[in-house]
């Protein structure tokens, strides 16, 4: 493990875990309903969860058990054409359950209390059932696993233009703050020549229209971290005397 997974802590690596499992098309048919593949959210986890050293343990609460024996009718077509109404006797499996994720390399864990139900003719496969069907619905809620009908691609374009969206919002209020205080800066020292170049120079150190360096603050500026970098230096740099934009 490289130092940089050795020193995280489980929450750190949870979350990077997560990144594994961003989307799981429903490919997977069964019951009248198509849903997410338990394999493939799996298959994916897995090779995060060797990189960052994850396990992840089920354990059935004693006593939670409880078995119910379902009685109900459904149609059913003979071989001659005819239509009869079956009488169909399943159970019912539920069973209280803990998801426990463990640090192997710090021992550290967390404990996720969680439930599961099965219905099949044979109580034991009315459990295996419940469990996979479990499992598959603890995975995806808990890291919010996206399982689109459609094309994943179409969601992970949606999620980066959300993402874009929301860092253009965060930087447009910190070039607000930063057109503040540039107009503060030029007003207490008279908009003079000097005050002027020593702007520019420290914005184009930072703004770029291509690959060239721009003073344009307000329309090539799009990148949440470097306008907070540019603003940090300007309150640096160009203080404001008697007052003005802090």
């Amino acid at each position: 493990m490289s130092e940089n997974n050795a020193t995280m802590n489980l929450n750190r690596k949870l979350f990077e875990l997560r990144k594994y499992v961003d989307v799981v098309k429903k490919s997977k048919k069964g019951y009248g309903y198509t849903y997410a593949s338990i394999v493939e959210i799996l298959a994916k986890l897995k090779a995060g969860m060797d990189k960052y050293g994850l396990l992840l343990e089920e354990e059935c609460v004693h006593g939670s058990q409880k078995i119910v024996i379902d009685h109900y009718e459904k149609q059913k077509a003979t071989k001659n054409g005819d239509v009869i109404q079956e009488v169909v006797h399943e159970f019912v499996v539920s069973q209280d359950i803990i998801f426990t994720w463990i640090d192997v390399d710090s021992g550290e864990s967390r404990r996720v209390p969680w439930t599961c139900c099965g219905e099949q003719a044979d109580p034991s496969q009315a459990q295996g059932g419940g469990f996979t069907y479990a499992q598959r619905q603890f995975l995806t809620q808990y890291f919010q696993i996206a399982t689109p009908e459609d094309d994943p691609d179409y969601y992970r374009s949606q999620k980066e233009e959300a993402e874009v969206e929301a860092n253009m919002a965060v930087t447009k209020q910190i070039v607000t703050k930063i057109d503040a205080h540039v107009h503060s800066y030029l007003d207490a020292n008279d908009n003079s020549e000097a005050a002027r170049k020593t702007l520019t120079e420290l914005v184009k150190k930072h703004v770029r229209n291509g690959n060239k360096p721009t003073a344009d603050y307000m329309n090539y500026l799009t990148d949440p971290q470097v306008a907070a970098r540019l603003y940090e230096e300007l309150q640096q740099q160009c203080p404001i005397k008697d007052g003005g934009s802090k």
